[in-house]
């Protein structure tokens, strides 16, 4: 799945960029270099998460939006290990009447994180969310759609190592 995104959040994605090749490097950030770009009618925002962050934005931002869905939740994520607390609120969505849809690779590229994530499916098949598998090749998207109204695209899995290290 690939996106094309410009105007303002184009380059706060830039900045966040070279912010975190700053930290890995252990150079100051690079200046911004950031050009002017048309504002689209979408409205958009970067969320910065990662070891140089207050940690736990990104799961709280997820869990928020799960909890004030109304229609759907769709999530299409190759690693999927959701915290105890991700994992209510998904159930409490399904348990509201909220369609609550998860697509995961029928065969992933770590096979101990396939197997932690067939481990913990039934808490989440019980309470009626759908559990679907995309047959191979691997595909590496992250998507997250909430009442076709949110979305959330970027480089964090569901999964406390990811949420923790990745921005979106």
């Amino acid at each position: 799945m690939h996106f094309g995104l410009s105007g303002p959040v184009a380059a706060q994605i830039e900045w966040v960029f070279l912010e975190d090749w700053g930290f890995a490097a252990g150079t100051p950030p690079l200046p911004k270099t950031l050009t002017p770009l048309q504002q689209g009618s979408a409205l958009c925002r970067t969320i910065v998460e990662g070891p140089n962050e207050d940690f736990d934005k990104l799961s709280v931002i997820l869990i928020g939006a799960i909890s004030s869905a109304r229609r759907r939740v769709s999530i299409m994520i190759p690693y999927f290990l959701p915290s105890r607390e991700m994992i209510s609120a998904l159930q409490t969505a399904a348990l509201r009447g909220v369609e609550v849809t998860v697509i995961l690779p029928a065969k992933n590229n770590l096979p101990f994180v396939h197997w932690a994530t067939r481990n913990m499916l039934w808490q989440l098949l019980q309470r009626g969310v759908r559990v679907y598998y995309q047959p191979p090749p691997f595909v590496h998207t992250k998507l997250f759609v909430v009442d076709d109204r949110y979305a959330l695209i970027g480089s964090a899995n569901m999964d406390s190592r990811s949420l923790r290290l990745n921005s979106n």
